[in-house]
């Protein structure tokens, strides 16, 4: 494996590519198939892709993409983990794949509402392992008639990654957010795993996570 100081030298060389050669990786680089998903979303006729051509267009963890959809009978849609696209050594819980396919549902619910179905969701149907994901379904979800349209359907297409830097100003003092208990804060860097309690990630339903204080700090309790 290179050295950090070779790799950053190949990277400063690299730097110095003449304007023409930056020209001619746009031309024959042109992200157009990247931006195909997101110019033909809606336009299958059908309301079960039209709503998961919206759904793949999801936030998701480091664009894993982890879902893998069946279409087992009419109106009825099934959603499976991709199990190759986990990330073991950064998220050994799973929980930002988790994250990534909640997104996906949350987003073909609004979807589906446009067509004016609305999405039932059964999460787990076949039930779940506290400790890892697998091959189960992670949801089923059935599209029936009658639903409002969600004003948050038009932002779907323009969800993008904000690079701006923030601003540098103090927040207004006049309206302070209220005080938070340390049951309601997030996990964060003073959670330790509880001595007593089991290697697996500790749950209260599917997929949910509870979490006690401790003069340490906060650290996973089993469900009761």
């Amino acid at each position: 494996m290179p050295a950090r100081r070779t790799v950053l030298r190949q990277l400063a060389g690299a730097a110095l590519v003449p304007v023409a050669g930056g020209a001619a990786w746009t031309l024959t680089r042109d992200p157009a198939a990247a931006r195909a998903p997101w110019r033909a979303a809606g336009s299958t006729g059908d309301a079960r892709l039209d709503a998961l051509s919206y759904a793949v267009l999801s936030a998701n963890p480091h664009n894993r993409q982890p879902w893998l959809v069946t279409l087992p009978a009419a109106e009825e849609i099934v959603l499976h983990v991709d199990l190759e696209r986990l990330l073991p050594m950064t998220d050994p819980f799973g929980r930002q794949i988790v994250i990534g396919l909640g997104c996906f549902l949350e987003t073909l619910a609004i979807a589906a509402a446009a067509q004016g179905r609305t999405a039932e969701v059964t999460l787990f149907p076949e039930g779940s392992d506290p400790r890892a994901l697998d091959a189960r379904p992670v949801a089923r979800i059935r599209l029936v008639e009658g639903a409002a349209r969600d004003p948050l359907f038009d932002a779907i297409p323009a969800r993008r990654s904000c690079k701006e830097p923030f601003e540098a100003r103090r927040p207004s003092a006049a309206a302070p957010p209220p005080p938070r208990s340390p049951r309601s804060r997030p996990p964060g860097r003073g959670c330790t795993r509880s001595r007593s309690s089991s290697p697996r990630c500790a749950t209260s339903g599917p997929g949910r996570m509870r979490w006690r204080c401790s003069p340490r700090g906060r650290s996973r309790s089993p469900s009761t």
